[in-house]
């Protein structure tokens, strides 16, 4: 039976990151909204938003292309320095699930270069359920890495 749920609620975030990779319409705001769990299925407490919605992108021939409109909308965020304008109620939490998105997405031609200027800025704290959300920010950086540049920081 559980099972048969969580099937369910992987259909239901297919359809919301389908309906919102297709529209135009879309604001960062959504995205940190997202970030902190808010207007997403009731899934489950147990896992952050950024593993539902990494299952919310499409399987087979559409998830590459997919993942890199996710990575364009996640730079968009970056680009908005959330680092130093920390954004939503629980920002700590959004950082968090940001970071570890794009390190799911592991798009580094999106991605690469808005994760390294947050790391040059030097102005990354806090904690996520007693996670460093610097460590978040060295998965994303790993998982996008295009150059060498991060070995010589």
């Amino acid at each position: 039976m559980d099972e048969i749920r969580g099937n369910e609620s992987v259909v239901r975030m297919r359809t919301i990151v389908q309906g919102w990779l297709a529209s135009e319409d879309w604001t960062t705001t959504q995205l940190i909204d997202w970030f902190q769990g808010y207007n997403l299925p009731a899934v489950g407490h147990d896992e952050e938003p950024y593993l539902w919605l990494l299952r919310g992108v499409p399987e087979a021939d559409e998830r590459h292309a997919a993942e890199k409109k996710f990575a364009g909308r996640a730079a968009m965020l970056l680009k908005e320095k959330p680092d130093v304008k920390r954004p939503g109620k629980r920002p700590d939490q959004a950082l968090y699930n940001l970071f570890m998105l794009c390190a799911g997405l592991s798009c580094p031609d999106e991605l690469a270069d808005p994760l390294f200027r947050v790391f040059e800025r030097r102005q990354l704290k806090g904690k996520w359920r007693g996670i460093d959300i610097r460590s978040a920010l060295k998965s994303a950086l790993i998982s996008n890495q295009k150059d060498s540049r991060v070995f010589a920081s």
